[in-house]
C-alpha cells in the first residue's frame, strides 16, 4: 500500500462527496476541475494533483480539521508522518495542561482566549450545575487542536498571549519537541507564503519579504519590515503579500495608510492618527484623539497620539500590522515622521502586539538604535534567471506541465515589452500570459 492509496481510502471513509468539495476548497483549489467525476475518481484526481502541485500537506491538514478524531485519518497520520504534523505525546499534553492552568486558572479565561484568537467556543460540560474545572477544559482544548493537527498553532497563540513563566517554559519545550519530531520525519508545515499567485495576481520574487512576514508572529526578533527600492519596483505591490500573510494567521489584522492621494505637507500627526483609527474600525473613538493644545508640545503630542493608537490596538487583544505607504515624501511634516519613529519604538517594546511595515523606506525614517529590530527588503529588478525559476514554480503550483519552450516565450515577450525589467512591467507581461493559460 502506498500513501496515495491510503489517503484515498481515508478520504472515502471519512467524508461524503459534498464534504470533500468543501475540504478541497479550503486548500485554495477550485472544484471545477473535478466537477462531474464520481466520488472515487475525484478522490484519485485530487490526490494526484496535490502530489504533482505540492499541496498534499495542506490537503491532509484540511482533512484533519474537517473530521477531527476520525480513526482512518488518524491512522493515516500515524503511518505517514512526513505528510502530517506529529501528534502530541502524553507528556506534551501534561506539560501544556500544567502551563495553561498556571496562566488561565478559570475555564472562562481560557474560553475567552479561544474565542478571541481562534473564534472557537468549546461546549462547556457541567456536572449538576457545578462550574467545570479549568484543567478539564484545558485538556479538552489541547485535544481539540491536536486532533485537527493544529497543536503548533495553539502553542504559538499561548506563547504570544501570556507571559506567565510556567506556561512559557512548558509551551516552548513542547514546541521544540514538535519541531524536532517534524525534522526527524521530514514533515514541514504547509507554506502559505510561497504562492506565485495572490488572488490570481502574479506575485514575482519578494523572497526577503516572504521570509520576514512569518517571523512577525508570535514573538518576533524583528517586528519592523522596511521595503526599499527604485521607482516602479513595486514597493506598494508588497502590500498584497502582507494582507495575504495576515489572512493565513489567527488574530492578525492589517491597517494601511497610503499617502498617494494626500497633500503631504498637510498630513500632520492628527491626520495620521485619524487615518489609523478609522481604518481600524474605531471611527466612534476619534473624539478622544489627543490634541496639540492638550499635550502642550509637538514632542508630547506625538507620544500621546501613539499611546492612544497603541491603547486602541491593545483593547482588541489581536496583533496588528500597520502598513505605511508614501511616508518617504520630502514634504511630509517632521512631527509626522517622528510619529512613525515612535510607532516603531512601540512595536519593538517587549510584549508589543504592534508590527510596522514601511512600504517606502528611506534612511532616516527609522531610529538608528532600532536597526537590529528591522528586516530590510531591498527590491531589485527581475532577471531572466529569476523569472525562469518563478515560472517553473508557478507552473507546478497550478498543475501545468513544465515547458521550457513556454518559459522562453514569456522571457522573450518580457524582453520586448518590458526592456528595463522592472518588477511592475515584468509582472504585467507575465499576468497576460497567466490569464491565458491558467484555468
Amino acid at each position: 500500500m502506498t500513501w496515495q492509496s491510503d489517503l484515498r481510502d481515508a478520504i472515502g471513509a471519512a467524508l461524503s462527496l459534498s464534504e470533500f468539495k468543501v475540504v478541497v476548497g479550503s486548500t485554495g483549489q477550485k472544484w471545477a476541475a473535478y466537477d462531474g467525476m464520481s466520488f472515487p475518481n475525484a478522490q484519485s484526481a485530487v490526490v494526484e494533483d496535490a502530489e504533482r502541485q505540492g499541496w498534499v500537506r495542506e490537503l491532509v491538514a484540511q482533512l484533519l480539521a474537517a473530521v477531527p478524531g476520525n480513526s482512518t485519518l488518524q491512522r493515516f497520520r500515524a503511518d505517514h508522518a512526513s505528510l502530517s504534523p506529529p501528534a502530541l505525546k502524553e507528556t506534551d499534553v501534561g506539560a501544556l495542561r500544567t502551563g495553561i492552568e498556571a496562566a488561565y486558572p478559570t475555564y472562562e479565561q481560557l474560553d475567552s482566549l479561544l474565542d478571541r484568537e481562534f473564534k472557537v467556543r468549546l461546549d462547556v460540560i457541567t456536572n449538576r450545575g457545578v462550574e467545570p474545572q479549568a484543567n478539564d477544559y484545558a485538556l479538552r482544548a489541547i485535544k481539540w487542536f491536536d486532533d485537527r493537527g493544529q497543536a503548533r498553532k495553539f502553542i504559538d497563540a499561548l506563547l504570544a498571549t501570556s507571559k506567565e513563566p510556567v506556561l512559557q517554559s512548558k509551551a516552548k519545550a513542547v514546541a521544540e519537541g514538535l519541531a524536532l519530531r517534524e525534522a526527524a520525519t521530514g514533515f514541514r508545515q504547509p507554506d502559505a507564503h510561497d504562492a506565485c499567485l495572490v488572488h490570481r495576481r502574479v506575485f514575482i520574487d519578494r523572497d526577503p519579504l516572504r521570509l520576514a512576514l512569518p517571523a512577525l508572529v508570535p514573538v518576533p526578533e524583528r517586528p519592523i519590515i522596511a521595503v526599499h527600492g527604485p521607482a516602479r519596483s513595486g514597493r506598494s505591490y508588497s502590500l498584497e503579500l502582507v494582507r495575504y500573510f495576515a489572512a493565513q494567521q489567527q488574530g492578525v489584522e492589517v491597517v494601511h495608510v497610503d499617502l498617494v492621494n494626500e497633500a503631504h505637507a498637510k498630513f500632520d500627526p492628527r491626520a495620521f492618527a485619524l487615518s489609523l483609527a478609522i481604518d481600524m474600525g474605531y471611527a466612534d473613538r476619534v473624539q478622544f484623539i489627543p490634541t496639540l493644545e492638550q499635550s502642550g508640545s509637538a514632542a508630547r503630542w506625538v507620544t500621546h497620539l501613539c499611546g492612544f493608537i497603541v491603547g486602541e490596538l491593545r483593547r482588541t487583544m489581536r496583533t496588528w500590522i500597520i502598513a505605511l505607504d508614501g511616508f518617504d515624501h520630502p514634504d511630509l511634516p517632521e512631527p509626522t515622521r517622528d510619529m512613525v519613529r515612535e510607532l516603531a519604538r512601540r512595536a519593538a517594546a517587549p510584549d508589543s502586539r504592534l508590527r510596522v511595515v514601511l512600504l517606502n523606506y528611506t534612511p532616516g525614517l527609522l531610529p538608528k538604535d532600532l536597526r537590529r529590530r528591522v528586516s530590510m527588503e531591498e527590491i531589485v529588478n527581475v532577471t531572466d534567471v529569476m523569472l525562469d525559476a518563478f515560472l517553473t514554480r508557478l507552473l507546478g503550483q497550478v498543475g501545468i506541465a513544465h515547458s521550457p519552450e513556454l518559459i522562453q516565450n514569456v522571457i522573450a515577450d518580457v524582453n520586448q515589452k518590458a526592456p528595463n525589467w522592472d518588477i511592475e512591467s515584468v509582472a504585467n507581461v507575465v499576468q497576460d500570459w497567466v490569464d491565458g493559460i491558467v484555468p
